[in-house]
C-alpha cells in the first residue's frame, strides 16, 4: 500500500517547493517508510488521484514561471507505477494565474477545474486619461477558476474555459490587509479574490469554490456548458 503526501512551504522561491513524498504503508502496525521525495522543487499543496487511470495530479503553487518574475503556477500529471508506487511525469501545464491552490475533476473525467489563491501584491501604473490629463491605477493579479481538458491517457490538455473572479481592489469599506504574526503571510480581505479550494459534491454535479479573499462561496454547474 502506497501513500502520497504533497509538501508545501511558506518560504519564498526557490525554497518554497517540497515535492511529493512517497511512503510505503504497513497495515499491520500503521507504520510509514519513506521511499522517495519526487520533484522537491515543486510546491505540491494539493494532490488529486484519478484511481481509474492510475494518474496522480499535483499543483505547483508558485507565483512565478520558471526563470521569470511573475507569470503564474503549474499543474502536473504523473503516471503511477502499481508495483513500486513510483511516479513518472506525464506532462506539465501552466495554470495561467499565480498560486494554483486546488483542483477537482468533473463527473466525466474529461475536465479538471483549477482554482488559484493569487499573490497579494500590486503595481501602480501611470495612465493618461481621455482628456489628456495623467493619473494612476492600482493593478492586482487576476484570480480565476481555470478549466483544463484531460486527455484519454490522463495527461493534461489545453485550457478550454476560464472564469476570472470579481474583486473590489480595495475600494470597499470592509477592505483590509492582515499579516499573520507567525508566518508573515499576507491576507487581503475584500480586496482581491483568493480562491482556496474547488471541490465537487459527492455526485460530481457541481463545483463549490471557497474564496477566502472576498469572503464568498461560488457554485458552478458541472456540465458541458464549461467548454461548450
Amino acid at each position: 500500500m502506497i501513500l502520497y503526501v504533497g509538501n508545501w512551504s511558506f518560504e519564498a522561491a526557490p525554497k518554497k517547493g517540497k515535492g511529493i513524498s512517497i511512503f510505503a504503508y504497513d497495515p499491520e502496525n500503521a507504520g510509514l517508510r519513506l521511499l522517495e521525495t519526487k520533484d522537491p522543487s515543486v510546491a505540491a499543496g494539493q494532490l488529486y488521484l484519478d484511481a481509474e487511470r492510475q494518474v496522480l495530479y499535483s499543483n505547483d503553487e508558485c507565483g512565478e514561471r520558471r526563470g521569470e518574475i511573475g507569470g503564474g503556477g503549474y499543474i502536473r500529471a504523473y503516471r503511477m507505477d502499481p508495483a513500486t508506487g513510483g511516479l513518472k511525469l506525464l506532462n506539465v501545464k501552466e495554470s495561467l494565474c499565480p498560486e494554483p491552490s486546488y483542483m477537482s475533476m468533473d463527473k466525466t473525467g474529461n475536465y479538471m477545474a483549477v482554482c488559484h489563491c493569487a499573490d497579494p501584491f500590486h503595481v501602480t501604473k501611470i495612465v493618461r486619461k481621455n482628456d489628456g490629463n495623467y493619473s494612476n491605477e492600482v493593478l492586482f493579479d487576476d484570480t480565476a477558476l481555470v478549466l483544463f481538458r484531460i486527455n484519454a491517457d490522463g495527461s493534461i490538455g489545453d485550457v478550454c474555459d476560464t472564469n476570472v473572479i470579481s474583486r473590489s481592489d480595495g475600494n470597499d469599506p470592509l477592505s483590509q490587509r492582515n499579516v499573520d504574526p507567525v508566518s508573515g503571510h499576507i491576507q487581503l480581505v475584500r480586496v482581491i479574490s483568493r480562491l482556496h479550494s474547488v471541490v465537487s459534491d459527492p455526485e460530481k454535479k457541481i463545483f463549490a469554490v471557497c474564496d477566502k479573499g472576498m469572503d464568498r462561496v461560488y457554485i458552478y454547474s458541472n456540465s458541458k456548458q464549461f467548454c461548450g
